[in-house]
């Protein structure tokens, strides 16, 4: 070995042993940064917002509503076969109901003739269940589709449970961090 490579091979390991002597850290140490006045008591506000109970803000009706789609989304996460197995029996039960409802949308119709009914009130009643039906099957249809995805293939359900925990947290917080402006003031 020439001496120009030895003495960076001593170099290296001059080096190794003075970072296993001070330590892990590469470098000076840095000093902490020291938090201002207006920091610290923004520091201290949160805090205190943080320990408030989120008990005293349930009876606000944001609350609630965020609430009930949470505990809605966790509902749904948590039951997902039952769901969709119900849901599988109601859209066939409904399937049924439009068929009959189809076969006799002409007699309520022949009805309305015979009864000389110019608004068809008994053939648009039969059209707007009709309708309601037809509308109800393609929601549960787009209901069964986020079931249907494997468990941990998507995560559409567990992220939504996410997003309204998310939510309610946040308009727990705002709701928190008013309080104590209005208690300061």
């Amino acid at each position: 070995m020439s001496d120009e490579t030895l003495s960076t091979l001593e170099r290296r390991w001059a080096a190794d042993e003075e970072r296993r002597r001070v330590g892990a850290s590469i470098g000076t140490p840095q000093a902490r940064p020291v938090l201002s006045a207006e920091e610290l008591r923004q520091a201290a506000r949160l805090e205190a917002a943080r320990a408030l109970p989120d008990s005293l803000f349930m009876e606000d009706a944001q609350v609630q509503i965020l609430r009930a789609a949470y505990d809605s989304r966790l509902l749904v996460s948590a039951n997902r076969g039952s769901i969709k197995r119900w849901l599988m029996e109601e859209r066939e039960r409904l399937a049924n109901e439009i068929a009959s409802l189809e076969k006799s949308l002409a007699w309520a119709a022949l009805a309305d003739g015979a009864g000389k009914d110019a608004s068809f009130a008994l053939a648009r009643g039969e059209l707007a269940a009709l309708a309601s039906d037809k509308a109800l099957v393609q929601t549960i249809d787009s209901a069964l589709a986020l079931l249907a995805l494997p468990p941990g293939g998507n995560g559409r359900i567990a992220d939504e449970v996410g997003r309204a925990q998310q939510a309610l947290n946040e308009r727990l917080f705002e709701l928190k961090l008013s309080h104590i402006d209005s208690v300061k003031e």
